[in-house]
């Protein structure tokens, strides 16, 4: 039956190309429009008529014991049916054929069964970079920051700024003011938004402190999903959540849930992954610093404050003499008892202020540079300790969520070879980019950074 029908088919594509290659000869459109019409309603008429003959052939083959869910069956080794990716014609009409010579062959009974499970959600580090954009929407204190950012990145404040700056060169009218500030910001004990380079690193280390409470709060979540014991998953549940809903509010705190439990359904870690010796406290330190190494070489931030910084330690040792010689030259000729003393002193004054300004404001921006280089490194540092230790505790107590989850948390924090070299080379989860959109979270304009 398949064969002849398959005949059937090729004669009336030829039928379909005959018709049009007469239509051209005979310069009339009359024979070709009615064998066309013709074999079209055929080949419409066709493709029912074949797939029920083969699909009541295919049956009686079987014993009638043929069962198949059209969305989501998969096919078998050996089984009655293959997907043919030629099937479709040139024409678009042409039906995809079934194949029985395998069962014609066995005979034996024959049973699809199968659901393909694709995750296409957010992955792990992602989810926890759109929780985080939640939680600073809900903070208080962002609405304060993001309006200083605003209000000093105008051109009336950059404008003041300059003026400042002027004046305090002049007259010293700050006092012990930038010293008093600098040391407010290395015993962080008041941090006044009175500067760019200030809201900058309120801003920066904002979200640096709500992404590692969130990061416990997800890293939780997934250690309790994977408990087999029903008490203590509630339990290990309800503090993951607790907190988690402080940050996000409690629709969000469930959506997170709802789509880690998603993501949990990709999760399949073989027993021999279990068997494998666990880490000593060396090893977790080793493993550690490796992942902190890689995250914080590819870290955005980490990369856009080095450039910052690099404005000031990058001079030319030719530049670094010339700054020398024409400081010294001018401070002694402002001694001169002539015109030339306040002419040096307004060329000194000048070269000052096209350098960048004083040397106490650039140390101050440093200052505050630093600070953020600090605030990011020590959240990176945690959050490599909690991925490093939370997959070993999974290895521990045979917990595979947690363990899925903390293969991918490592996995985007560093490169291929170096996860390899933490977790080794299985791969439990598909492998995410190395980094998201979190920094848009963070303002960078100007020289903030």
């Amino acid at each position: 039956m398949t064969t002849l029908r398959a005949d059937y088919w090729s004669f009336l594509e030829k039928v379909l190309r005959m018709s049009v290659l007469l239509g051209k000869l005979m310069k009339t459109a009359t024979i070709s429009r009615i064998l066309f019409a013709t074999s079209a309603a055929m080949l419409l008429i066709n493709p029912l008529v074949v797939c029920v003959d083969a699909q009541a052939e295919t049956s009686s083959l079987v014993g009638g014991q043929l069962s198949a869910d059209t969305s989501n069956a998969v096919p078998v080794s050996g089984t009655a049916i293959n997907s043919d990716s030629e099937a479709l014609s040139s024409s678009g009409l042409r039906p995809p054929m079934l194949e029985t010579s395998a069962i014609e062959a066995t005979g034996a009974q024959t049973t699809l069964k199968g659901l393909v499970a694709v995750y296409d959600g957010p992955s792990p580090n992602v989810q926890v970079s759109n929780l985080l954009k939640i939680a600073l929407d809900k903070n208080s204190k962002r609405d304060h920051i993001v309006k200083k950012d605003k209000e000093y990145h105008g051109a009336g404040r950059r404008t003041l700024a300059v003026v400042k700056a002027v004046a305090h060169y002049a007259t010293e009218y700050r006092g012990f003011e930038m010293s008093s500030e600098g040391a407010d910001v290395i015993l962080d004990e008041k941090l006044k938004l009175k500067s760019q380079a200030s809201i900058a690193y309120a801003e920066q280390k904002q979200v640096d402190e709500m992404h590692w409470k969130i990061s416990q709060c997800m890293f939780q979540l997934a250690q309790a999903l994977g408990v087999t014991d029903a008490a203590e998953q509630q339990r290990t549940l309800d503090t993951g959540m607790n907190q988690l809903k402080q940050l996000v509010g409690d629709e969000e705190a469930q959506n997170a849930l709802k789509d880690l439990k998603a993501w949990s359904a990709q999760v399949h870690v073989p027993e021999s992954v279990f068997k494998q010796p666990s880490w000593s406290v060396m090893d977790v330190q080793a493993k550690t610093e490796n992942l902190l190494k890689d995250s914080a070489q590819s870290d955005p931030v980490i990369a856009l404050v080095r450039r910052a910084l690099h404005k000031y330690n990058g001079h030319s040792k030719l530049a670094l003499a010339s700054a020398k010689m024409i400081n010294t030259t001018l401070a002694i000729a402002m001694f001169s008892p002539t015109v030339v003393s306040p002419a040096a002193q307004i060329f000194q004054f000048v070269y000052q202020m096209a350098t960048g300004g004083p040397e106490d404001s650039k140390l101050l921006a440093e200052l505050y540079l630093d600070k953020r280089l600090e605030s990011r490194f020590n959240r990176l540092k945690q959050e490599s300790n909690q991925a490093v230790n939370a997959y070993n505790n999974a290895l521990l107590t045979k917990n595979p969520i947690l363990l899925g989850y903390s293969e991918s948390m490592i996995s985007s924090m560093s490169t291929e070879e170096t996860g390899a070299k933490i977790i080794g080379a299985q791969k439990l989860v598909a492998r995410h980019s190395t980094h998201n959109d979190e920094i848009d979270c963070i303002q960078t304009h100007g020289t903030s950074m």
